[in-house]
C-alpha cells in the first residue's frame, strides 16, 4: 500500500517534463538552418517502465459510482522493449517513428466495501521530433516532443459491493509523448542511448495514467554522410600604401684647413743663411759710411 498521490502534483510533474522538452526541440529548431549531417537510422532498446497511475481519477471512479478509496497498491514497473527507425535531416533535427510495449502494469484500490483491481498491458506506435545538440565531439543532448498511439489491454476485477464491470476491455487513444535523453557516437556506424520518455495514456475505465520509459538503445545510422567542413579562407596580406618620408637635409661640413709646416733646413741650407745674413749685414754698413762721407 502507499499514500495516495495527489492528482495536482502528478500533472504539475508532466507539464514540467512536457514544457522542458518542447523547449529545448524548439531552440534546436530554430537554431538548425544551416548545420548539415543528414541520413537514416534504425534502433532497437530495452528498458523498465514507471507507471504514475492517476490516482485521483481512480478515486473520483470509485466516489461516483459509490465507495470510497482508502489506499491502493499499484505494480508499476516491467521490462520494456522497443524499435524505431528516423531520419536526421541535420545536425540538430530529425524524424523518428517507432513501436513500443510498455509490459504489464496493474494496481488493486481498496474501499470500505470492496476492491478494485486491474491489469493491464500496453503497447502503441509513435511519431517524434527529435532534437540533438552536440556537447562534446562524442556526446550529445537529446529532446524529443511527439504523439503514440496506444492500445491498452485492461483486466479488472471487482470484489465486494463495488459497482464496477469487471472483465476483459481495451482502449485505443491518441496521446501526447515527450522525453530526455543522451547519445554516444562510438564510431560513425554506431550510436548508443539512454533515454527517458513519458507517454500519457488513456485507460479502458476512462481515467489516464503517465508512463514513463527509461531505455537504453543501440542506433545504426545508414548513409551518414558527414557534414563537409566549411572551407576556411586564408589571410590575403595587402601591402600598406606608400609613405612618403622626406630626405634628411645634406649637411656640408668644410674641411678642417691643413696646417703647413715648414720643413726643417739642413746644416748647409743654415751655413748658407747665416752667410747672407753676414753679406747683407756688410752691404748695409758700405752704404752707410759713403753715405756719411759724401756728407
Amino acid at each position: 500500500m502507499r499514500t495516495i498521490r495527489e492528482k495536482e502534483t502528478t500533472v504539475k510533474n508532466i507539464k514540467s517534463l512536457g514544457l522542458c522538452s518542447l523547449t529545448v526541440v524548439s531552440a534546436l529548431f530554430a537554431g538548425s538552418a544551416n548545420a548539415q549531417d543528414s541520413y537514416y537510422y534504425g534502433g532497437v532498446g530495452v528498458g523498465q517502465s514507471r507507471a504514475m497511475v492517476d490516482d485521483g481519477a481512480i478515486g473520483d471512479r470509485l466516489r461516483a459510482n459509490g465507495a470510497l478509496m482508502s489506499s491502493i497498491s499499484v505494480n508499476e514497473s516491467d521490462t520494456t522493449f522497443k524499435g524505431f527507425v528516423g531520419y536526421q535531416m541535420n545536425r540538430n533535427l530529425g524524424v523518428e517513428a517507432g513501436y513500443f510495449n510498455l509490459g504489464k502494469s496493474g494496481f488493486t484500490a481498496t474501499t470500505p466495501i470492496g476492491n478494485y483491481s486491474n491489469e493491464r498491458n500496453i503497447d502503441g506506435v509513435n511519431l517524434d521530433l527529435v532534437g540533438k545538440l552536440l556537447m562534446t565531439e562524442k556526446w550529445s543532448a537529446l529532446a524529443r516532443v511527439g504523439a503514440n498511439y496506444t492500445n491498452v489491454k485492461d483486466n479488472s476485477v471487482i470484489t465486494g459491493a463495488v459497482r464496477l464491470a469487471s472483465g476483459n476491455t481495451s482502449e485505443k487513444s491518441l496521446n501526447i509523448r515527450y522525453g530526455l535523453g543522451v547519445q554516444y557516437e562510438v564510431n560513425p556506424s554506431l550510436f548508443i542511448r539512454a533515454e527517458a520518455d513519458l507517454n500519457r495514456i488513456k485507460h479502458s475505465d476512462g481515467s489516464r495514467g503517465n508512463y514513463c520509459n527509461y531505455s537504453v538503445s543501440v542506433v545504426i545510422p545508414f548513409g551518414r554522410v558527414a557534414a563537409k567542413p566549411e572551407a576556411v579562407m586564408a589571410p590575403v596580406y595587402v601591402a600598406p600604401a606608400p609613405v612618403y618620408v622626406a630626405p634628411a637635409p645634406l649637411v656640408v661640413v668644410a674641411p678642417a684647413p691643413i696646417a703647413i709646416i715648414a720643413p726643417e733646413p739642413t746644416p748647409h741650407q743654415y751655413l748658407w743663411k747665416l752667410l747672407q745674413n753676414a753679406l747683407s749685414s756688410k752691404t748695409v754698413i758700405k752704404k752707410r759710411e759713403h753715405r756719411n762721407h759724401t756728407n
